[in-house]
């Protein structure tokens, strides 16, 4: 099929060739709308013609340039070019595959400023007069979060609040127990006696009634209450400066936001009764449907009660932090804090002091602190890759865990704890201790419950519903209108073998939708260059004893999550007469470098063809430009 390519420097819209007369112009009454100097109002025609497209020009002041003249009317062919003002329009011809969106994304639109209503569904049918623009595109993604007091919004929504409101802080307040909810603090960490001030100020705070508190350096505390109807949540924030008042459209919207978790608390409570799912999943999460990970939750839910310690397995980028704070966010220890450390980041001479504290006095220049253990207290700590941890350190952390006490650096008595411990590693722990490496006694006592998250091959049912999530957040942290994942890219995605798993996938998808042009889809293009190769040797990364060893998934790891890339021969030069001695790819049976060498020779040609003069030959193979650079550049062509 056709698709036009409009560009001015490095903005970039695709559109696809139409099927009926369309506008094109700066105004945003156009159905294809241009923003780009030299653009009229009311620019041009685009008009269906057999194997291209009709563009004619209305009048507008710089009119249509093809060749360096200006002219009424242009039929554009895939491969050919017409200015609009300084925008460049390209046809090309596309894959229909790549064309076919298999998964849809939600399109960017504009929200007319109105007043507040909300529809009996939680949706938001308008705005708020006033508000500032920022806002306003917050209010439906608020709603859509579907988000309870206890699941919370968001991160990368309640970020984006806190930054409208001009917060340091944002978190919520419990009203009928008088305290913060530490675990769902949102913004930089808030010291404790934050805290606990914004839990006194609820005391006697009326339903919609906003209390103010000055604060050191200096900064106000604004503690804005709910209305009681809809539940017993305040929400707190702390803005700079000493102020008097917070604006009226600040408050009206902190309405909002607690209204929203009020009826979100109500419709899970009301669809689920006493049956309601007992875990509770981090705002990031995405909640795919596969088997596995539906024996997965499964076996969460049966455990959701305990306080045991537990073990998480899986390969590198499979998500065990996530699944950290579920067990967290859902066990008995919930309302304590969840305190993370990755014990590979930190040197064995740097970790106990983290782990267990320092006293003071213990090194000149040293200041005194609590350990990770003694300020998780009441809560979790998660020690991820804790097959790293040094066979010195493992030992007090084992009389730690047995006596539930720690002694700090330098100190002369021990401090009690009370904390859960959930561990992680992607290292084959029965292995080590076989070896020696890890002792057997630390590691039957981590393993109070143990889970093991399957790689993202043994569940490709999910990638979709990931890969769409992942494209959905990085369309709107880039500030990009995504149409959705082509048919053929999908393809792509669901074959290739993924040896970083979701991290991996997250990051394809992320670069993917930064280089994808504004208005267009996510092909097999955005994917290929990332995805070549990778699938032509053994990608499976196991839980492996150390890097190349053997792994429980019962196959060769490799020691990078990198895609691993076959190197590409040199070409060989072009001869005088203009052609390259290039023999014909040999029948290796790889599909991809067979491929690799027919472009190669067919650029090496036109480049002998019209002397190197690259626009010529973009022109002559029907490609961009750009996409000539990109492939000489993947290809090895200097």
């Amino acid at each position: 099929m056709l698709r036009l390519t409009i560009r001015h420097n490095t903005w970039v819209q695709q559109v696809d060739a139409p099927a009926h007369p369309v506008h094109i112009g700066a105004d945003a009454s156009n159905e294809v709308q241009v923003s780009v100097p030299g653009v009229s109002r009311r620019h041009a025609v685009l008009e269906p013609f057999p194997g291209g497209v009709r563009i004619r020009d209305l009048g507008s002041k710089n009119g249509l340039i093809q060749g360096g003249e200006r002219v009424a009317s242009v039929v554009l062919r895939p491969g050919e070019r017409v200015f609009l003002g300084r925008a460049e329009v390209l046809l090309d011809e596309v894959d229909s595959a790549d064309s076919v969106v298999s998964v849809a994304l939600p399109r960017r639109k504009s929200v007319a400023p109105a007043r507040d209503t909300t529809t009996s569904d939680g949706e938001i049918a308008n705005t708020f007069d006033g508000a500032p623009g920022a806002l306003l595109q917050l209010v439906r993604e608020i709603a859509a979060n579907r988000a309870t007091p206890e699941r919370g919004l968001d991160n990368r929504v309640l970020e984006r609040i806190a930054e409208a409101l001009e917060a340091r802080h944002l978190f919520f307040v419990d009203r009928s127990a008088g305290r913060a909810r530490t675990g769902r603090v949102q913004g930089l960490p808030a010291p404790a006696r934050l805290l606990d001030l914004a839990g006194e100020a609820t005391a006697g705070l009326a339903d919609q009634e906003t209390r103010v508190l000055e604060l050191p350096g200096p900064a106000t505390l604004f503690v804005r209450a709910g209305r009681r109807a809809a539940g017993d949540l305040a929400v707190a924030l702390v803005q700079d400066g000493a102020r008097a008042t917070l604006e009226a459209w600040a408050e009206e919207f902190l309405d909002f936001l607690l209204a929203t978790l009020a009826r979100g608390h109500a419709r899970a409570s009301e669809s689920n009764g006493h049956s309601a799912d007992p875990l509770v999943y981090p705002p990031a999460f995405v909640r795919a449907g596969s088997p596995a990970m539906t024996r997965l939750f499964a076996s969460l839910r049966a455990t959701v009660t305990s306080d045991l310690d537990v073990l998480l397995l899986g390969e590198t980028g499979t998500g065990k932090e996530y699944l950290a704070e579920i067990v967290h966010a859902s066990g008995p220890s919930s309302t304590g804090p969840f305190v993370p450390i990755n014990c590979a980041a930190i040197p064995g001479e740097l970790l106990e002091a983290e782990l267990f504290g320092v006293k003071a006095r213990v090194a000149t220049g040293v200041d005194p602190r609590p350990g990770l253990l003694v300020r998780a207290q009441g809560g979790c700590v998660f020690l991820d890759e804790i097959g790293d941890m040094p066979g010195s350190l493992q030992a007090k952390l084992l009389r730690a865990l047995e006596e539930r006490e720690v002694w700090p650096v330098g100190g002369h008595q021990p401090e009690q704890i009370h904390v859960r411990v959930i561990s992680s590693t992607n290292r084959d722990l029965p292995a080590l201790v076989r070896q020696g490496q890890f002792r057997p006694d630390l590691y039957y006592r981590l393993r109070g419950l143990e889970f093991e998250i399957p790689p993202l091959r043994d569940r490709r049912e999910d990638i979709p519903e990931l890969a769409g999530s992942f494209a959905a957040r990085a369309a709107q942290a880039y500030h990009k209108d995504v149409a959705g994942i082509s048919s053929k890219a999908l393809d792509l995605l669901m074959a290739h073998d993924w040896p970083g798993n979701i991290r991996e996938l997250k990051t394809t998808i992320e670069r993917a939708v930064l280089l994808c042009p504004n208005g267009g889809v996510l092909g097999s293009a955005e994917f290929e260059s990332t995805l070549r190769g990778s699938n032509a040797t053994t990608t499976t990364a196991g839980l492996s004893t150390e890097p190349g060893g053997s792994s429980l998934a019962g196959g060769p790891t490799t020691p990078s999550a990198e895609p691993i890339r076959i190197p590409t021969p040199r070409p060989q030069p072009v001869s005088a007469l203009g052609s390259a001695p290039w023999p014909h790819p040999a029948p290796s049976g790889d599909l991809a470098a067979q491929v690799d060498a027919l472009e190669r020779r067919a650029i090496l040609d036109a480049l002998a063809l019209f002397e190197g003069n690259k626009s010529k030959v973009a022109r002559h193979l029907g490609i961009t430009r750009n996409g000539l650079a990109l492939k000489m550049k993947r290809l090895g062509i200097g």
